[in-house]
C-alpha cells in the first residue's frame, strides 16, 4: 500500500537519527569509532552498531532509541504521510466510521539481529510474548471500545527476521489473563487459546498489518542478518473516551474500586501520549495536512503540529489531562 519512495524517504531520516544517535556514543566513549560503521546500509547498520557495545544495558539503551518516545520523536513528523494516504484512510474509515483519531507510541520500531548477550540477560529486548494490545489500557472500561493497530515493515518482514504472528480471535472474545515474565506482559501459557493454530504473517516493505486490540499477536527472535525496522500506529473512532477536556482532578481505577461502573468517571483510554485527528470526512480542516500546520476548531484530541516544541508541549498537555500524572524527559504533571 505504501509505495517504494515514501518508505525510501523514511528510511532516509531513520538513517540520518541513526547517524546522530552513533556519534553521539562514540563523542561519550560508549562506542569506539571504528564500530561506527559509516558505510554500511540502512538495513543493517543500527544492528552491527549494537552487537559491537560491550554491555547488555548499553546495546538496550540504543534499541530503545528508536521506541516509545511517542509524538515528541523528531520522527514522527516523518511517518505521517504514510498514514495520510487516502486508500488507508479510506481502509480505517470502514471498520471505525467517518471520523478517526490517531496515535503512536513507536512511531518507528527497531528489531535487531539476535544478540545472544542481550537475549540472555534482557530477553524482552529480542523477542515479544504472546499479548493484546488492550492489556496495556489500564482502565477496564476499556475493553468495551475497538481500537485498529496499524503495523508497517520498512523492510520485507519474514519468519527469519522476526515477522508478527497472530492468534484468529474476535474482539468480543475479550481479554485474556497476563503475567508479567521476560521484561514483558504477556497471556501465560495455560490461557492461550489451544483450539486454533498460530498464523505467522510476512510483509514486504511498506505493506500495513492492521488487527484490533484484542488480537493476540507475538514476534519472536530475529534469526536474519537486517534489522527488522517497523512503525507502529493506532485508531479509533471519535467515540473512544480521551479526558483532554476533563475539568477536574480525574481518579484511577483503584479511587473507585467498588462502585458500580455507571457511576465511575470515564478515563482515557488509549496510551499516553498526543492524539491527533486523521479523518473527519464532514470537517475535513480538522485533520492535520501534508504541511502539518495546526487546524482550527478541534476539540477531545490533540492535533499533532509543526515543530518539535509544539509536539513536545501538546504530548505534555494530553499526558497530564488523561488518567494517570506521569513523568517524562520532556514534561512533569504537576
Amino acid at each position: 500500500m505504501i509505495s517504494k519512495e515514501a518508505i525510501a524517504d523514511l528510511a532516509a531520516a531513520v538513517s540520518s537519527e541513526v547517524d546522530e544517535t552513533l556519534r553521539g556514543l562514540v563523542r561519550r566513549g560508549d562506542l569506539a569509532p571504528e564500530h561506527l560503521f559509516p558505510d554500511a546500509p540502512f538495513e543493517t547498520r543500527l544492528g552491527l552498531a549494537a552487537h559491537a557495545l560491550p554491555d547488555s544495558s548499553a546495546k538496550a539503551a540504543l534499541i530503545n532509541r528508536f521506541m516509545g518516545r511517542s509524538a515528541a520523536d523528531p520522527l514522527t513528523p516523518k511517518t505521517l504521510p504514510m498514514v495520510q494516504h487516502e486508500p488507508f484512510r479510506a481502509c480505517l474509515e470502514s471498520i471505525l466510521g467517518r471520523v478517526v483519531i490517531g496515535g503512536t507510541d513507536t512511531p518507528v520500531r527497531a528489531k535487531i539481529p539476535l544478540d545472544p548477550m542481550l537475549a540472555r540477560e534482557q530477553p524482552g529486548q529480542c523477542r515479544t510474548p504472546w499479548h493484546q494490545d488492550a492489556i496495556f489500557r489500564t482502565n477496564t472500561d476499556c475493553d468495551n471500545y475497538m481500537s485498529v493497530q496499524v503495523w508497517i515493515p520498512l523492510v520485507d518482514a519474514t519468519v527469519q527476521n522476526g515477522c508478527l504472528h497472530f492468534i484468529p480471535y474476535r474482539f468480543d472474545e475479550g481479554l485474556l489473563p497476563h503475567h508479567v515474565g521476560g521484561g514483558f506482559l504477556g497471556i501465560h501459557p495455560v490461557d492461550m487459546p489451544h483450539d486454533r493454530a498460530p498464523v505467522a504473517v510476512e510483509a514486504a516493505a511498506g505493506d500495513v498489518v492492521l488487527w484490533s486490540n484484542m488480537t493476540p499477536h507475538a514476534s519472536f527472535h530475529n534469526h536474519g542478518d537486517v534489522v527488522r525496522w517497523s512503525m507502529d500506529w493506532r485508531f479509533y473512532s471519535a467515540d473512544k473516551p480521551n479526558n483532554v477536556e476533563a475539568k477536574d482532578e480525574l481518579p484511577t481505577d483503584f479511587s473507585e474500586r467498588g462502585k458500580p461502573p455507571t457511576e465511575r468517571t470515564v478515563l482515557a483510554c488509549s496510551f499516553p501520549s498526543a492524539d491527533f485527528v486523521l479523518l473527519d470526512r464532514e470537517n475535513p480542516e480538522r485533520y492535520a495536512g501534508p504541511a502539518l500546520t495546526k487546524a482550527a476548531g478541534t476539540t477531545g484530541t490533540v492535533l499533532v503540529v509543526a515543530t518539535l516544541s509544539e509536539l513536545i508541549a501538546h504530548t505534555c498537555l494530553d499526558v497530564c489531562a488523561r488518567s494517570r500524572c506521569v513523568e517524562c524527559d520532556a514534561c512533569t504533571c504537576a
